[in-house]
């Protein structure tokens, strides 16, 4: 059997792996919505039910240590850029989680699951946005995210040599991501790649 034709994961935990899936599609429909909204509210009233940030990352499944691992979305997107999940892709982004001290945790679980099977656009659109809220409070301004997404994008082309690392795909995918996070996110994706990106 090829390295592409086996199963990513073993067949322990497929179904959790499958449930927190579907769960975090579900999150995304209606991001940090809380209850006791209706239509018939003042705009004070909503103000006050606005949630705040942190709220809006737990709705979509980023809870106590996963609040962690939340700006590593984004180098899932760049992993599923061609389509399919590379082996080196994938053994980058699971070590950073672990780096991070999130190995043999719900939150290593649900990039296992996002890993195993492409997540809905909506999911991870919602979950930029979010981003870009948060990058905005960091002085880097979301130039990390993007280091770690070009790290990400170079993991299977390292392996076998290709000279040009990084396909068209994936400079696609970062492009948005960028553009996305903002200015200084997109200042570093042009400094990493050069102009053409």
């Amino acid at each position: 059997m090829s390295e592409d034709s086996k199963p990513l994961f073993g067949a322990e935990g497929r179904d959790n792996r499958q449930s927190v899936r579907e769960s975090l599609s579900r999150s995304a429909a209606n991001p940090g919505q809380t209850a006791g909204q209706s239509g018939n509210t003042s705009d004070d009233e909503m103000a006050a039910w606005q949630p705040s940030l942190i709220d809006r990352i737990k709705s979509l499944g980023f809870v106590d240590d996963a609040t962690r691992a939340f700006d590593l979305l984004p180098l899932v997107l760049v992993a599923w850029a061609d389509g399919a999940i590379q082996a080196e892709e994938r053994a980058k982004i699971l070590e950073l989680l672990q780096m991070r001290g999130l190995k043999d945790t719900p939150t290593y679980t649900m990039f296992e699951a996002l890993l195993e099977s492409e997540p809905a656009a909506v999911y991870l659109q919602a979950a930029l946005t979010l981003l870009r809220e948060l990058v905005a409070l960091r002085p880097d301004g979301g130039a990390s995210v993007v280091d770690l997404c070009v790290e990400v994008a170079a993991a299977a082309s390292d392996a076998i040599g290709s000279p040009d690392p990084i396909s068209a795909e994936e400079r696609s995918v970062m492009a948005e991501i960028a553009d996305a996070l903002g200015p200084a996110a997109h200042a570093e994706l042009t400094d990493r790649l050069g102009a053409g990106s």
